[in-house]
């Protein structure tokens, strides 16, 4: 924290005091009233001031998109292909590779939409690899839509890594069903632990075997740097990522998937 400068400091300020309901008061059993503490992002966060001010702003011209035919229909048209834009590039996914899209109200329906897309694109391919880490927006979907799920266990203590998926029993498997594979889907950060995966790592190593690499991003994308393309080793890069807005400063907005096109 040493390193925060002046500027860096007020920012952060400014967004800590920009979420909707911090001042809402509750009355305590004992009487006593206090503004509330909120201590649940991991489930759902809050709404930022600034993305609530923009929604507001955006509803003066709401219309149907994918329509030229008024000024509101344009307006709304080129928003919805800016927040496309925008998140492709929030996620490091270089829009000549990548497509994104909108689905259902978090990474459930989005992770449901790819186990089908996966499973009809890859049809000699009936294995997946999970973490058994995984909740279960990234645990049903495969189980209903693979022939074969096989979870993969944690990391031991003793490892210096406590609760990251094994690599090393990833590797095992992907050399024990090799051909079959499909995918990896692994969780970017455990919305459990907070443990963040290695998740370029599994990806190269997932690539090695011909297997593609799906993350839950549920917990990863409000809190951490992604870059899923442009690594100076492709087989570094990542397939297909989902994230839900209820837990990145937006409730109520849709899940979304950023995919490679080809898929």
């Amino acid at each position: 924290m040493a390193n925060i400068t002046k500027s860096e400091n007020s920012l952060y300020s400014k967004i800590q005091n920009d979420f909707i309901g911090l001042d809402t008061v509750y009355t305590l059993a004992d009487g006593r009233k206090t503004v509330q503490v909120y201590l649940d992002s991991t489930a759902s966060t809050l709404m930022m001031g600034a993305a609530h001010d923009i929604l507001e702003e955006f509803f003066d011209h709401y219309a149907n998109s994918h329509s030229l035919l008024h000024f509101s229909a344009k307006i709304t048209t080129n928003q919805y292909a800016w927040a496309h834009q925008r998140i492709l590039s929030f996620l490091g996914a270089d829009p000549e590779e990548y497509t994104c899209f909108f689905t259902g109200s978090g990474t459930t329906a989005g992770i449901n939409r790819l186990a089908r897309v996966f499973r009809d694109y890859r049809k000699d391919k009936d294995v997946v690899l999970v973490s058994i880490m995984e909740h279960h927006s990234n645990d049903l979907p495969h189980r209903k839509h693979a022939g074969k799920v096989v979870h993969i266990p944690l990391k031991s203590h003793s490892s210096g890594e406590p609760g990251c998926l094994n690599t090393e029993l990833l590797q095992e498997n992907l050399e024990k069903y090799r051909d079959r594979v499909n995918y990896v889907a692994v969780t970017g950060i455990s919305n459990v632990t907070g443990i963040i995966n290695p998740i370029h790592d599994i990806a190269e190593l997932a690539h090695g075997y011909g297997a593609l690499v799906l993350i839950d991003g549920a917990q990863m994308a409000a809190h951490m740097p992604v870059q899923m393309s442009g690594h100076s080793n492709p087989a570094r890069n990542i397939d297909a990522f989902v994230f839900s807005g209820h837990k990145t400063y937006v409730p109520g907005s849709p899940g979304v998937v950023v995919c490679r096109k080809n898929i």
